[in-house]
């Protein structure tokens, strides 16, 4: 039933505009985020930090609520103990069909993902009312000391918690983290190009498309394209 679902999805991703995340899987060597992995699912209401929250704050210690509406959308970052959460995130039918995750994940292999995340990976998760329906991951973009100011992104919001400001709350958050506690100069990303919604998004976040990554990926039986987005720090 899963793989028919995600299937399904990918033969709607043109017709209906999906708020999806960038494109990185989780894999050895790899944030368990779709920081390597894939373009994933969100929302892109308008959200706004709480006047309660204090600049300057040092960003472990620091939740963050991004309210919408009637809806109270916190910031934190991610435990071990979420990993049932993600997974079913990553494994709902339009986030597997735009990020890089196979089907039939198990939740000892999530368990395990952010159990032993890499050392200078920052991991966020979106809650609201105590549910975690999204996650992003940040992360350097190389190893080499002359890329140190590269980070790489990638995130994903449940499938039911689209358009919902979740995905860009995440996001808000994430480039708070970069550029005031990194000094990440430039945050890159790739994003399926027929994921208008969340291409959008990211332009409003700053984001530009650099170029075409063709036959990126392979989903649903075909290969299939993808854009290089950088954001710089000005």
């Amino acid at each position: 039933m899963q793989l028919r679902e995600a299937k399904e999805a990918a033969r709607n991703v043109r017709r209906t505009p999906t708020l999806a995340l960038s494109l990185p899987l989780a894999g050895e060597g790899m944030s368990p985020f779709p920081l390597d992995g894939g373009t994933v699912g969100w929302g892109c209401g308008a959200t706004s930090v709480d006047n309660a929250i204090q600049v300057g704050s040092a960003p472990h210690a620091v939740e963050k609520n991004f309210a919408q509406a009637h809806m109270n959308i916190k910031i934190r970052a991610a435990e071990p103990s979420d990993y049932e959460a993600i997974r079913e995130t990553m494994t709902q039918p339009i986030a597997q069909a735009q990020t890089l995750q196979l089907p039939y994940a198990s939740l000892e292999t999530w368990k395990k993902r952010l159990a032993e995340s890499p050392a200078g990976d920052h991991a966020l998760v979106a809650e609201v009312d105590g549910k975690v329906v999204g996650n992003l991951g940040l992360h350097a973009a190389g190893k080499s000391p002359r890329t140190r100011h590269v980070g790489a992104l990638g995130m994903s919001v449940h499938d039911a918690w689209h358009r919902k400001g979740v995905g860009a709350a995440l996001l808000r958050a994430a480039l708070d983290l970069a550029d005031n506690w990194l000094q990440y100069k430039r945050l890159e990303l790739t994003v399926y190009i027929d994921n208008a919604a969340a291409i959008a998004l990211y332009q409003k976040f700053g984001f530009e498309i650099e170029g075409t990554l063709r036959m990126y990926a392979f989903r649903n039986g075909e290969y299939v394209d993808a854009f290089a987005m950088a954001r710089l720090k000005r």
